[in-house]
């Protein structure tokens, strides 16, 4: 014997005299054999319940050896071998092992090699008919390079082994084929409890096997499928294994594509399932919509305590299809198909809607079936017990017009959906990074009192994240004149912060949004401006709300004409400059303040004067002020009078334009303008805005004639001309 060989045995044998329990001995004899010298580490860690032989590169050669010695080891409990150079060759042996070792529950072979005959022989070591006494728990095959054949060997082995907990094939190149497989295995194997798919390419054939399989799996308590390509389909299937499933507590589709389509089927499975707990989301193109599905599911269930939404886009951008669907906004006829997953989920919320607000559905047809709620013959609509009883097939058609009063998100949020928001974001297992993503998500959908926004703010901590929380809600704040308020609980410096990225449009408000913009599209609070004016004009049904619109310093003529879809891809960078026109008036017969309240409101005014605060500030602060005033013409003629410079006079006239009662008498608050301004408010407020009728229409008009607006009333105006022509000189 070599002497290294019999200094190796004489130093160990002194460690272990009740007989070699931890393979010492064979592993030094083995070495022998196969002409290599033994490893100090192996030697050194061999002996101890957690072994690690990681990045080793013990080769083929040293893998028999270490087979030989986990043959006769009765000690090790967790093995590892990450990274430890085994070929082909030197893994074979190795997993043969696991069959006849008792002791052995983790094995870690990860970044080496396993290739179709290494993952035959570990499906046959775990297989409980060949090798029942085997105690294999976890096994780790982490960029082992696996192909689908060996993966649907080792599949039918475990839908019979009922020890192992955990399995992990990350990395690999895992394609749908093997899903099948995977997915037939989840149905009769009762101990699994963590599976990691991510990293391979599953895409949605393979993902809907996976969730077939998952659909009464009650065992399964962690799925990782991160960085794999669902997508729609793939994220439908998603959804539609969690109305049912009731064992999973963690599931990460993390950057899997998923779209805001399945989102909506995800996030109805989120309202009924009772048992997940952390849902991962990050890196994927949710929308705008997808995000507003995904609130609306948060409210409805109390048991989600973590969702990742990590590098997620809310751009408006990747809205498409039925996602577009808004509760708050659900009048409509709908023709949809019960077994097009999307499409049901639509159903559902009609179904939902017509429970909250009863008499909403106005002609509904089920399968060419017409059912009616209402007159002599009816049926009760609770007795169909929608959308339980759902059917999942069939066509559905129906006409739905809500009584819902004044467009929904004229209104704040109740203090039901405030609380479930507040339990939300107080989960003290989750960041400040994390409560910002829902935040993001939140304030999408609803609007809040100064008061209301405190409290969600109240539930960060101190940091760059309140800050950037508190520009997502300031948009969507009604009071924000009490914008003091709502900092209350900032810091000085949290303050300052954000008063400096709001700069001038600190005075936004979203009940009275007319006006010109100038926004910096890269700039995070001018984004957010920039989006909730497409949020208003696509509420306000596509109307002609932008105008003069710029970008980049071009002028988009396109835009002229009204809001199309390039608001829905808003650009993420540029420079955007526009004129918006809101359609929203005083309801009819409201009463203009009184003559009383109008001096007191004049006092105010003349008081920032004297203060020494800044004309084009005061103009500014207006903006903030007037959402809550009934002004009649006379009345803004009067405030004129108290501004000299053009550009103050005309934004005074703009900001009141949606607070006048008496739009009758519009054309004389136009008169009291000089030529140049009258043209300046024709121009960013609309021609047909500015002059309704041509009764009043002795005005100074710049018309761009390549612009339908401009053009239309250029035509009017001549026509005009010509039918007074022998009366009056009009141009």
């Amino acid at each position: 014997i070599p002497p290294i060989y019999a200094g190796l045995q004489l130093e160990y044998l002194k460690e272990d005299l009740r007989g070699d329990r931890s393979g010492r001995e064979v592993y030094i004899e083995e070495c022998r054999k196969q002409g290599i010298v033994p490893q100090s580490r192996v030697l050194e860690q061999i002996g101890l319940p957690e072994a690690c032989f990681a990045n080793l590169l013990l080769g083929h050669k040293g893998g028999i050896a270490v087979a030989k010695c986990l043959e006769q080891n009765s000690i090790t409990q967790s093995l590892i071998m990450s990274g430890s150079g085994l070929t082909p060759r030197g893994t074979l042996p190795v997993v043969a092992a696991l069959g006849c070792n008792t002791t052995l529950t983790r094995i870690d072979l990860s970044k080496n090699i396993l290739d179709v005959a290494a993952m035959e022989t570990l499906a046959n070591a775990v297989d409980p008919s060949r090798h029942p006494c085997q105690a294999v728990q976890e096994i780790v095959l982490d960029r082992c390079t696996l192909e689908d054949r060996g993966v649907c060997m080792l599949m039918k082995a475990m839908g019979r082994h009922q020890k192992l907990l955990t399995l992990v094939m990350s990395g690999n190149a895992i394609s749908d084929s093997s899903c099948h497989a995977i997915g037939n295995m989840l149905t009769t194997n009762t101990t699994l409890t963590h599976l990691d798919l991510s990293w391979n390419n599953i895409k949605a054939n393979g993902s809907m096997a996976l969730a077939q399989g998952l659909t009464h799996n009650k065992t399964l308590l962690q799925m990782n499928l991160a960085w794999n390509g669902l997508e729609t389909h793939g994220g439908v299937a998603m959804g539609q294994m969690m109305h049912v499933n009731c064992g999973l507590t963690m599931l990460d589709l993390s950057a899997t594509r998923v779209t805001p389509e399945a989102i909506m089927v995800l996030s109805e499975g989120i309202k009924q399932n009772t048992t997940l707990l952390n849902l991962q989301l990050n890196d994927n193109p949710l929308g705008y919509d997808g995000g507003r599905h995904l609130m609306q599911a948060l409210q409805e269930n109390d048991v989600l305590e973590v969702l990742g939404l990590q590098g997620v886009s809310f751009s408006k951008g990747t809205a498409a299809g039925l996602a577009n669907f808004n509760s708050n906004n659900p009048d409509g006829e709908y023709t949809l198909n019960l077994a097009d997953p999307v499409q049901r989920a639509v159903a559902a919320q009609l179904c939902a809607l017509e429970t909250k607000h009863p008499g909403s559905w106005r002609r509904f047809q089920l399968n060419g079936r017409s059912m009616q709620f209402s007159g002599q013959g009816s049926m009760s609509f609770a007795s169909l017990d929608f959308p339980t009883s759902l059917p999942t097939s069939g066509s559905f058609d129906l006409l739905f017009k809500a009584n819902l009063g004044a467009p929904a998100d004229e209104h704040v949020i109740d203090k039901e959906d405030l609380d479930n928001m507040l339990g939300q974001l107080a989960n003290p297992r989750g960041s400040d990074f994390h409560r910002l993503d829902l935040v993001r998500m939140f304030a999408a959908g609803h609007h809040f009192t100064c008061a209301q926004a405190a409290q969600l703010l109240s539930t960060f901590g101190f940091g760059d994240e309140k800050v950037h929380a508190a520009l997502y809600m300031f948009a969507r704040v009604v009071d924000v004149q009490h914008l003091a308020g709502m900092l209350a609980g900032f810091t000085v410096r949290e303050r300052k912060g954000v008063l400096r990225l709001l700069g001038v449009y600190r005075f936004f408000n979203s009940l009275n949004p007319t006006g010109h913009y100038c926004l910096n599209l890269a700039v995070e609070a001018e984004r957010m401006i920039a989006t909730k004016l497409c949020d208003l004009g696509s509420r306000d049904g596509h109307h002609k709300n932008w105008r003069n619109v710029k970008y980049e310093q071009r002028i988009a003529p396109v835009l002229n004409t009204g809001f199309t879809d390039w608001l829905i891809g808003l650009p993420e960078h540029g420079k955007l400059a526009v004129d918006y026109t809101s359609y929203h008036r005083p309801p009819p017969k409201t009463t203009p303040m009184s003559s009383l309240e109008w001096h007191a409101f004049l006092g105010m005014q003349h008081s920032d004067r004297e203060s020494g605060t800044p004309l084009e500030d005061q103009v500014m602060q207006l903006k903030g002020e007037v959402i809550h005033l009934n002004v009649t013409c006379d009345q803004v003629i009067q405030l004129l009078g108290r501004f000299k410079e053009s550009d103050d006079r005309v934004e005074v006239v703009v900001t009141f334009f949606n607070r006048i009662v008496d739009m009758d008498n519009f054309y004389r608050v136009l008169y009291a303008l000089n030529v140049l301004e009258q043209g300046c408010i024709v121009t960013r407020l609309g021609v047909f805005n500015a002059v309704p009728n041509l009764l009043h229409c002795s005005l100074h008009f710049c018309l761009d004639c390549s612009n339908p607006e401009h053009q239309d009333m250029a035509k009017q105006l001549v026509r005009k001309a010509v039918d007074s022509r022998s009366k009056d000189r009009s141009f």
